[in-house]
């Protein structure tokens, strides 16, 4: 495995290779440069480290020439430091893969050659952010990729449709939220966690034969009760702006499933904190237990609320 820390210098960490059976530990980089983030190659390698430029905010990433020099590849300016991440390296090929926002308003999905400093959008969604991406664990390029405008849903990355299309299944079969969790070792099965009108639990899938199994339940004492469905609604702004919000009806208050109670009802306003958080569709137990009592439930996503781009 690979750790990173500070005990040589309590500002900038140090990164090493550790030998898990043993506890044996040899030095990958001696950070003497300020890095604060770094990205593993599949090899155990420090690819790139990330800087932070102290007057004016920006990211600086770093690469290494052939002789161990560390030069910048690419600039990340303070407005885009916010979503910026660093996600993986393919095991064949110079590309990086990162999630960053420069000269666009939302999170894309690129990929950065490492020999050139070159940039090409991989996916984009111009409604929202990308905030999820799921990597094939042999060849560790992406194939597919989760945005989340008015619920999340998955897409199947051009190109590399076999395993990647299962997930978009598999988004689209269950009710809720679906976010991926693990590989098993062959690279033919996964694990996700479903969360949305009912407790949430994990399922478990098999890229060989598209079957997906039910695999534990992460509420077992809730599994017998009846829950209010999340729904989502966009409204316009005083500035002509979308905003998307989730409600939630009292339990009963909707037999037809329509979306809209047969009675007006008390209505409880649950705007997320952070600010820079997002409400999203999921099982939520404050949200259930106010409609299980006869409330409507809005969260809302108001200005300022992450994941819509940085207008």
């Amino acid at each position: 495995i690979i750790i990173a820390t500070n005990e040589r210098d309590p500002a900038f960490s140090d990164v090493y290779r550790v030998y898990i059976k043993t506890g044996e530990r040899t030095l990958a980089l001696r950070n003497t440069h300020g890095f604060e983030d770094f990205l593993i190659s599949q090899r155990m390698e420090v690819l790139l480290a990330r800087s932070t430029d102290e007057a004016s905010g920006d990211f600086i990433i770093h690469s290494q020439d052939e002789n161990g020099t560390w030069f910048q590849v690419m600039r990340v300016a303070y407005e885009d430091t916010r979503g910026f991440r660093m996600l993986g390296s393919a095991s064949n090929e110079p590309l990086a893969y990162l999630l960053d926002s420069t000269g666009r308003d939302v999170l894309t999905l690129v990929s950065l050659n490492l020999e050139t400093g070159d940039r090409q959008v991989v996916a984009i969604d111009e409604r929202s952010d990308i905030v999820e991406v799921v990597s094939d664990p042999v060849s560790n390029i992406p194939i597919a990729y989760a945005t989340n405008y008015a619920g999340k849903s998955w897409t199947a990355v051009p190109g590399r449709l076999a395993k990647g299309e299962i997930l978009e299944k598999l988004s689209a079969k269950v009710e809720g939220r679906l976010d991926f969790h693990a590989w098993s070792p062959d690279g033919n099965g996964f694990t996700a966690y479903v969360s949305g009108q009912q407790p949430a639990y994990y399922v478990q899938a098999d890229v060989t034969t598209n079957s997906v199994e039910r695999l534990l339940e992460v509420y077992p004492s809730l599994t017998e009760y009846e829950f209010s469905v999340p729904t989502p609604a966009v409204i316009t702004t005083r500035d002509n702006q979308e905003m998307v919000l989730w409600y939630t009806l009292p339990h009963g208050s909707d037999p037809e499933g329509d979306g809209i109670p047969n009675a007006p009802a008390p209505t409880v306003m649950l705007p997320h904190g952070g600010p820079w958080d997002q409400s999203r569709e999921g099982f939520d137990p404050w949200t259930q237990w106010l409609a299980n009592r006869g409330y409507a439930v809005i969260m809302p996503n108001f200005r300022g609320s992450t994941g819509y781009g940085k207008a």
